[in-house]
């Protein structure tokens, strides 16, 4: 049990929680985006995780959403195995949560073509090597990826930029 059983997984910097909150601040400080609404990911809401607007120089709205995945916890995070040491490898699920937040940013940019789509995702090896490797794809669609360290520090990556 982790931690004698007082771990939460809200306390991993990781979390997708906390991933989201990282990239909506910086998005409303460096990014000026002044509607920014914030899915409830503890209450697993349904819905764009980020959902911002702001106003271009020219006046026009523009409109980003920003699928947002955590990293893979090594304990279980709910059910009657909560707290328990996973088996499963944690950076094979971390590439089905990738695979999941591309389809989710696909689908959206298929219902609204203007609709500019961005990947949020805390800073790990995986995923890295992951957004590099569909540098072609998101330079395509104009995909935009935040990463956030350890730290809190939030980077933000243009389409076809290499890590």
């Amino acid at each position: 049990m982790a931690k004698s059983g007082k771990w939460n997984k809200t306390k991993d910097w990781f979390w997708e929680g906390n991933v989201q909150l990282k990239i909506a601040d910086f998005m409303r400080e460096k990014e000026n985006f002044t509607k920014i609404e914030v899915a409830d990911t503890l209450k697993k809401e349904q819905g764009p995780d980020i959902r911002a607007e702001r106003k271009t120089k020219n006046g026009r709205i523009e409109i980003r959403q920003v699928a947002v995945k955590g990293y893979p916890s090594k304990y279980y995070t709910q059910g009657k195995k909560k707290g328990q040491v996973k088996r499963t490898s944690r950076s094979t699920q971390a590439r089905h949560w990738f695979a999941q937040a591309i389809l989710e940013l696909i689908l959206a940019k298929s219902r609204d073509e203007n609709l500019q789509i961005a990947l949020g995702l805390p800073d790990f090896k995986v995923y890295r090597n992951l957004i590099n490797r569909i540098k072609w794809f998101r330079k395509k669609v104009n995909l935009l990826c935040y990463l956030v360290n350890e730290k809190g520090e939030v980077k933000l990556l243009k389409p076809g930029e290499n890590i």
